[in-house]
């Protein structure tokens, strides 16, 4: 993400979880560093620099790590971002992610990496 705010309120939350966080603001860093690294979450926004979260998306699944858990967040209309992501998994009907939000979504998405119901 981009937005130093969201990227600080989000990181403080995600630790007091006890996850190890680490941030890109742009696709391009995020993709060098699920590159360099073994992640099992990447929480991607939409809209970013260089190339908006679709993109970013495509790039990480095709040519980097099919098999990482993302989170795709946005805090614009969900409308537009299910139709051009309809080829992956359904994006919940949500007007943007809140931190309470972000964790319920993180929980859940490791909770189903490992099997967990």
């Amino acid at each position: 993400d981009d937005d130093e705010t969201f990227l600080e309120t989000s990181m403080e939350t995600l630790k007091s979880l006890g996850l190890i966080v680490d941030v890109a603001r742009s696709g391009k860093e995020a993709c060098k560093k699920i590159k360099d690294n073994d992640y099992k979450i990447a929480i991607i926004d939409l809209k970013m620099p260089d190339m908006d979260g679709l993109e970013t998306i495509d790039a990480i699944r095709k040519d980097i790590k099919s098999d990482i858990l993302i989170l795709l967040t946005s805090a614009y209309a969900w409308a537009d971002v299910e139709e051009k992501a309809s080829w992956k998994t359904p994006v919940p009907d949500v007007g943007g992610i809140t931190s309470a939000m972000l964790c319920k979504n993180v929980i859940r998405a490791c909770k189903i990496q490992n099997g967990i119901k």
